[in-house]
């Protein structure tokens, strides 16, 4: 064989290496990294268009590629051998806190003391020092006390029973278990989206990472939003997204000291309130434990029968007040207490008090319409969406929330939920999109409706960016529940003052010692009674 021969197979077999080995570089960019970054993907096209620059004549030549973006979705863009992805990593929902106070539920004790007319020191229990105006001696057990005079109650074994007798009693209160919680009102939540942007190059056949994650804050109060990506290419983004439906409402919340993160929702008491229904009405200020207007609210609300004058016993409550443990009884909750991070659009709780703002994850996140511009055409991957079946109801539940229960199985990406009055789909009763990351899983979600639905619904959820035989469709019962009937007020609750008898009443015997069997129940129910009793 003559050289040039040689040489001329020699050629050839360099090129062939060279051709493989560029097929081998290409294959690892376009499939090995897209399994890593973009899942399953599927392909976006771009367009071509031309645009002219202002005062000049010139053109140039941009290509623009459109497409719906979902939360934890991956965008790879390739240009040429570069490669920039686009995560939409999280959405934010910043909350303002506006007030804050530092509040207990309180545990209450009560001394009370029974004066017969007539009898015994009229120093055990006058008008002067028990008047409602007048504080107790506090203690570092009880840090607050306040007075109660009551002058007439029923004269239970006096000897002069054609006169009422009187009462004097301290109410003493104390943080229960020594916990202790935090108050916060909340304004309307300012939305961030979060977008990272990562850099990729081939470097001899391996993917390296030369640039990023650089994160981008999006704010959606204007909807629409457009920055331009400047590192290795020229990446124009226009993003347009709304802010989330699901959100907090405005209010009142409150968490444990020590546990700021556990934000709860309750029927809790402003700052500038001082309802006993509420949450909140024994609070801390300064250094002190304080009930508001000195105590007044609780004093007015403090009922008190004598079963037993001579003896001290009595039976007492607080009348229109709750969220709080009275001596002797067990504590019930008047509300329904209710975690934030139960709700079904909450991922995370974070508390900032020291920058007076509250931040929750949202695990739903919003759909964004996504428009690129590049000098070039891309080559653009993004995650798929599926969705193999789904299940679910629609219930009115006992506190008047109407929400749209769903599961969802075989789910990824992006799906558009519409519901109508029957299977001829005229109009819409109402829409929304729902989120799920990049990986196909079983996954539920929980969906407030509008007042107007009140029967069951012809439900359709479609993939996003799939044909529309793809959707599927199925009726969704509705389901009503009863309202949720209040809780009994707090109960009676015994107590027993021991009191000397030259102190008290001087008495030697009374009524009840002689009969012991005999006790006035008709004036103990004219004075809001029962027969319940609770034993310290």
């Amino acid at each position: 064989m003559r050289l040039w021969q040689w040489l001329a197979i020699f050629l050839l077999l360099i090129t062939t290496e060279a051709r493989l080995r560029r097929h081998r570089k290409r294959r690892f960019v376009s499939s090995h990294f897209d399994e890593l970054y973009c899942g399953e993907s599927a392909h976006a096209q771009s367009q071509f268009e031309e645009e002219r620059e202002s005062n000049s004549s010139k053109v140039s030549s941009v290509h623009s590629t459109q497409f719906n973006w979902g939360l934890d979705n991956t965008i790879c863009i390739k240009l040429q051998n570069v490669v920039h992805v686009l995560k939409y990593e999280r959405l934010e929902q910043r909350y303002p806190i506006e007030s804050s106070y530092t509040f207990s539920v309180p545990l209450i004790d009560t001394n009370c003391k029974c004066h017969c007319y007539g009898f015994g020191s009229n120093d055990v229990c006058n008008v002067e020092k028990y008047a409602d105006d007048r504080n107790c001696t506090t203690n570092s057990e009880f840090p607050t006390c306040y007075t109660k005079y009551h002058p007439a109650v029923e004269p239970l074994d006096c000897p002069v029973t054609s006169i009422p007798a009187k009462a004097c009693c301290d109410i003493k209160l104390k943080p229960r278990d020594g916990r202790m919680f935090r108050a916060v009102k909340l304004q309307q939540p300012i939305n961030d989206m979060i977008i990272t942007h990562s850099i990729f190059a081939n470097n001899s056949g391996k993917i390296m990472k030369v640039l990023g994650p650089e994160e981008y804050r999006i704010n959606l109060i204007k909807g629409k939003e457009q920055f331009e990506l400047t590192e290795y290419h020229r990446i124009s983004v226009q993003l347009v997204a709304s802010s989330p439906q699901q959100q907090l409402r405005e209010g009142m919340y409150y968490f444990p000291e020590e546990n700021h993160n556990d934000l709860r929702e309750g029927k809790i008491n402003e700052i500038t309130e001082n309802d006993l229904d509420k949450l909140g009405w024994y609070r801390r200020i300064g250094n002190d434990w304080q009930v508001a207007t000195s105590g007044l609210l609780l004093r007015n609300a403090h009922k008190v029968v004598i079963k037993n004058c001579k003896g001290q016993l009595h039976m007492d409550q607080f009348s229109g007040t709750k969220n709080f443990v009275l001596r002797g009884t067990q504590y019930n909750d008047t509300y329904n207490e209710r975690k934030v991070s139960e709700n079904n659009f909450v991922r995370s709780v974070k508390v900032d008090e020291s920058s007076r703002e509250i931040t929750i994850i949202h695990e739903h996140g919003t759909a964004a319409q996504v428009s690129l511009k590049t000098d070039t055409r891309p080559n653009l991957t993004k995650s798929q969406s599926l969705l193999a079946n789904f299940t679910g109801s629609i219930t009115l539940d006992h506190d008047g929330n109407r929400m749209l229960n769903v599961t969802f199985f075989g789910v990824k990406g992006t799906v558009h939920i519409r519901m109508y009055v029957n299977d001829k789909k005229l109009v819409a009763t109402f829409a929304c999109t729902a989120q799920f990351g990049t990986s196909v899983k079983d996954d539920g979600s929980r969906i407030s409706l509008p007042s107007s639905i009140n029967q069951a619904q012809w439900v359709c959820i479609l993939p996003d960016e799939q044909p529309v035989k793809s959707e599927i469709c199925k009726w969704i019962p509705y389901e009503e529940k009863a309202i949720r009937s209040p809780r009994q007020e707090q109960s009676w609750s015994k107590g027993h003052s021991p009191c000397s008898q030259a102190e008290c009443n001087g008495l030697k015997s009374g009524v009840s010692d002689l009969f012991p069997w005999i006790i006035n129940f008709d004036y103990f129910m004219a004075h809001g009674g029962d027969l319940t009793e609770n034993s310290e």
